[in-house]
């Protein structure tokens, strides 16, 4: 019924001359109590979809949240919010309260605003164990959004300064779970059930919309229409104050993402206005002691760099601050202690190129600043190390379409240089994180790597990993040889014979350690290709190195790793078995040691 009354009135705004719009003028009553009465029906078919007897917590159904279905697919994934419980109902109330306020807005009824103020206001007082009656708040509230966004600059006020209040009050009683239903709200009122496949080119403004909106989650609209500006938090403001900001942003965040679809009746100047007022707060707040802070301003500061107005100066300002801010930040981050303002605005940082990376976005921008997650990487910091590892994985399977082969290489390559301030313990740390970053973003570009200038650039990045296997603290050395595993492994099979005779080559002033762990490396990629023709020359080669006294205990680890490789399968073990000479399986023996797990 509700679903049919919403399509009969949406008929009859669209043909305000037919028959059916005839009716309906005269048959939809203007007094108040009907949207009460209405109110109340919708509530009850929430019953059993959220909550329950003393105010359960809302369990989500299988539907969709119609946020993504208006959004489209969201391209941040950590952005997205989960799906709202009873989905279908939610969007059949919001579209139907959206279409009942047009209808009686285009009637001209002197009553409405009114009306929809009493009725907000008497949903907003119930107890929040009513849960079906404040969702119904959002429902309402996000359809007369929706209706209202193409109305005069003079009556938005006028709504505004009548719903502002009780909304507000609304969301600042709100709890940590109802923060989604705000969400949806935001996604509902910007865009809608349906999207257009193609927009047209013209239609009313919905700007002064817009800002108002924002106004109103920026908590400006309650100062008497001041610029659009949102306050940052401070230290000493307290949990409850950060917990009341982090919220803002994350309504925020959907904002952005909602905006970003180029629309006639959105102008740019909109967005950049919506920029200009939050984005000095988001970068005081990337600094914030409170993580719950730092982190959703790192998050919205990745919809803000979204937006879809790049070349916009209020956006290269943002990004200039970012790279800026990098640099400042890389040759200090990795002696900062755990709790240090440093540490804290590198975590901030490190969580922008987080987010943006899992979206496939800001990779020119996380490549420029990969020493200050090189940095973050060895800090004394374990959850920070642990975040930048995490920004450095990402950052090593994003595809820099922006970068010529070479430079791209030289650019990788030039990660395994360390500062000379750091200790041994943090030279280590970067070192373990370049390996892994360079062999990672090789691996991603070796196409374009091997075909530029007669691969010049996958030759760059390999000497650049086989130096490290110089390098005096073993585990550094170990993160080289695991990192040269997949480069090697992809070379063919006359290059990789080159390869082992050029490892087992020791001249006088040669590094041992260069040999055992490239061949090493030679042994573990000739595992993983199943017992390649030139294995039983690595096989010999290793057993005349692991003869030298200094390398005796990492051939025995070598050789170890990759027997226990091979006889994780049965039919592996009998192939190696079978390719490989009694005389060098001998050798495999005899320099597994003693205390192997084969022993």
């Amino acid at each position: 019924a509700v679903a049919e009354l919403a399509a009969a009135m949406r008929s009859s705004l669209r043909r305000p001359s037919s028959a059916l719009a005839s009716v309906l003028h005269d048959l939809v009553p203007r007094e108040g109590p009907f949207l009460m009465q209405a109110a109340k029906t919708m509530s009850g078919l929430h019953q059993g979809h959220v909550g329950g007897e003393a105010g359960a917590p809302a369990q989500a159904d299988t539907v969709q949240c119609v946020v993504n279905a208006a959004v489209g697919k969201v391209k941040i994934p950590q952005l997205a919010w989960a799906s709202c419980p009873s989905g279908h109902a939610w969007a059949r109330h919001a579209a139907f309260f959206q279409t009942y306020v047009s209808f009686r807005a285009r009637r001209g009824d002197p009553g409405l605003v009114e009306d929809l103020c009493s009725l907000l206001g008497s949903l907003q007082r119930q107890p929040k164990s009513e849960v079906e009656d404040h969702v119904l708040f959002i429902e309402i509230l996000a359809g007369t959004l929706r209706a209202a966004r193409r109305w005069p600059e003079k009556e938005l006020r006028a709504l505004w300064s009548a719903l502002g209040p009780v909304a507000a009050e609304e969301l600042r009683t709100a709890e940590e779970e109802n923060i989604r239903s705000w969400q949806f709200l935001l996604g509902y009122a910007l865009s809608g059930v349906s999207r257009r496949l193609r927009p047209k080119g013209t239609e009313p403004t919905e700007g002064a919309a817009v800002l108002r909106l924002t106004s109103f989650l920026v908590g400006s609209i309650q100062n008497g229409g001041a610029p659009l500006s949102l306050q940052s938090v401070g230290t000493g403001d307290g949990e409850a104050s950060s917990h009341a900001h982090a919220n803002r942003l994350r309504l925020l965040q959907v904002l952005l993402v909602s905006l970003r679809r180029k629309r006639a009746a959105v102008s740019d100047e909109v967005r950049v206005e919506v920029l200009r007022g939050i984005v000095p707060a988001l970068q005081e707040g990337v600094s914030h002691p409170y993580k719950q802070v730092h982190e959703e301003s790192a998050k919205a500061i990745v919809a803000a760099l979204l937006a879809g107005v790049d070349e916009h100066e209020v956006l290269r300002a943002l990004r200039a601050w970012v790279q800026q801010r990098a640099r400042d930040l890389s040759p200090v981050v990795h002696s900062a202690s755990a709790d240090s303002s440093v540490s804290v605005a590198c975590e901030g940082l490190v969580y922008c190129f987080i987010h943006g990376l899992l979206g496939r976005r800001l990779m020119g921008l996380a490549l420029e600043s990969a020493e200050l997650l090189l940095g973050a990487a060895s800090a004394e910091d374990h959850e920070l190390r642990a975040l930048a590892s995490l920004a450095l994985g990402c950052l090593g399977q994003s595809h820099q379409r922006g970068w010529e082969p070479v430079p791209l290489a030289k650019t990788l390559a030039g990660l395994c240089s360390v500062p000379s301030a750091a200790s041994a313990a943090q030279r280590a740390r970067r070192l373990e994180a370049a390996a892994s970053l360079v062999c990672a973003g090789t691996m991603r570009h070796h196409f374009v790597l091997h075909a530029a200038e007669k691969g010049e650039g996958l030759r760059l990045c390999r000497e650049a990993l086989l130096a490290l296997l110089q390098e005096r603290r073993v585990e550094v050395r170990s993160a080289g040889q695991s990192a040269l595993v997949p480069l090697l492994g992809l070379d063919g099979v006359e290059a990789c014979a080159q390869q082992v005779r050029a490892f087992a080559a020791l001249g006088p002033g040669d590094s041992v350690d260069t040999a055992v762990h490239g061949l090493g490396a030679m042994l573990l990629a000739a595992g993983s290709l199943g017992v390649p023709p030139w294995l039983g020359g690595v096989v010999e080669a290793l057993a005349r190195v692991g003869k030298r006294p200094e390398a005796k205990k990492e051939v025995e680890h070598i050789v170890q790793t990759f027997l226990k490789q091979q006889q994780e399968s049965r039919d592996l073990w009998r192939r190696c078995q079978a390719r490989l000479t009694t005389s060098q399986m001998d050798l495999l023996r005899s320099r597994q040691g003693t205390l192997s797990y084969y022993a």
